[in-house]
């Protein structure tokens, strides 16, 4: 009996020691970080509570029996903002944000949507001095004017809202040249007190124009152009889906513990369990689900993109709306924040209410997975790591 109880533990010790030697192969240097991202730390470093980004409610229009627009300023620089609203059939609602004027197109992935999506009637139910109500189906969208907030309900029940938080970001156009001259020429009688009180535009922040990681530099000709926003899922405790990373089904908590969860492709070799670091693929899908509801949200951008989840705060622009609405604070809900290196704001909520719905709604925008053809249904080798030509015939031996 000694003797199988001795064998168990030298067992399990030599599994222990393949675990850590594993672990141990892993070069972390490998992996960049949000310490190593300038547009993530600048997104990371937003402030909730402070958004600019305000609605100019006499611009709210229809532009098509299912499209509503409108301008959104930015008032610490001017910029203007376009916002519009679109219905798709099946219960999912479009929201797109982008610059009004630009000398630099961004790229949209539109490949990554089928053509045989088809939109819906988008209504206009009223306008005051501080928002705007449209309703598609059994939803409603209340937008708010100071600052711009999205609230999306589903039968009366409030399930999602977009910036309510204030973490809205988006870093505008604007030509390196500009900048330099912002900056003010040698010999400026400007007070140099008043200089370093001023903070920093988004252009003049570490990595807005170049940076470096493994001694490989990334210019970015266009300077800084990231997007972000904060998405808070109301009424539910757990959130899913953002693949692909070695991490638990239910997302967990990434703020205060950890980067971002990073959706990045690559082709790695050795990676670490429990950890948010990015993989061979990524999906910006996500999922909310309760014992009584579901929703989704795609966040439709093939750049570099990191996602922070908490599970709650006070902070933002929520407890206003609250208010103003005159309900009590939901018991549970899961904050998030999306960010990526470029192109628009292009998302899109999915309503549900049930599990299967939102399945539905995200097959009617992507399409389905296609099964494998039958002639490829059989044993597969990888190839990888032969070390001669006779490790590579002994495969076949």
């Amino acid at each position: 009996m000694a003797t199988c109880d001795r064998s168990r533990a030298m067992l399990r010790l030599a599994v222990l020691f393949v675990v850590l030697g594993h672990v141990s192969l892993v070069d972390r240097g490998n992996f960049k970080t949000c310490n190593d991202s300038g547009f993530c730390k600048r997104n990371r470093n937003t402030k909730p509570g402070e958004s600019p980004y305000n609605v100019q409610l006499p611009t709210v229009k229809p532009t098509s029996p299912s499209r509503v627009e409108a301008e959104v300023i930015n008032t610490k620089n001017g910029v203007v903002l376009k916002l519009e609203l679109i219905a798709l059939e099946e219960g999912v609602l479009r929201m797109r944000l982008s610059e009004v004027t630009s000398a630099v197109a961004r790229f949209e992935p539109k490949e990554a949507l089928l053509d045989t999506i088809r939109e819906s009637d988008l209504k206009l139910e009223g306008k005051d001095d501080s928002s705007f109500t449209v309703t598609f189906g059994k939803h409603r969208a209340v937008v708010r004017a100071t600052p711009l907030v999205v609230e999306l309900y589903s039968n009366g029940q409030l399930v999602m809202v977009a910036n309510a938080r204030g973490l809205l970001r988006f870093e505008h156009y604007r030509p390196r040249d500009a900048v330099q001259d912002a900056g003010g020429a040698e010999g400026d009688n400007q007070n140099e007190a008043e200089k370093e009180d001023k903070p920093k535009e988004d252009a003049d922040m570490e990595g807005a124009w170049e940076e470096t990681f493994k001694g490989h530099k990334d210019s970015k000709k266009h300077g800084p152009m990231s997007v972000g926003m904060d998405f808070t899922f109301e009424g539910f405790d757990h959130v899913y889906g953002i693949p692909e990373h070695a991490d638990s089904f239910a997302l967990r908590s990434t703020v205060g513990s950890s980067d971002p969860f990073r959706l990045y492709n690559l082709d790695v070799f050795e990676y670490e369990v429990d950890n948010v670091m990015a993989l061979y693929g990524s999906v910006p899908f996500m999922l909310a689900h309760s014992e009584s509801r579901t929703v989704g949200l795609l966040w439709l951008n093939a750049a570099e993109t990191w996602v922070d989840i908490e599970p709650n705060s006070k902070q933002g622009v929520l407890s206003s709306v609250v208010d103003f609405v005159k309900r009590s604070p939901p018991p549970n809900h899961r904050e998030t924040h999306w960010f990526s290196e470029n192109g628009l704001i292009d998302t899109f909520f999915l309503m549900g209410p049930g599990p299967k719905d939102v399945m539905s709604q995200y097959r009617s925008l992507t399409g389905t997975t296609p099964l494998p053809p039958l002639f490829s249904v059989a044993y597969h080798q990888s190839r990888w790591n032969y070390n001669d030509q006779d490790d590579v015939r002994s495969v076949d031996a």
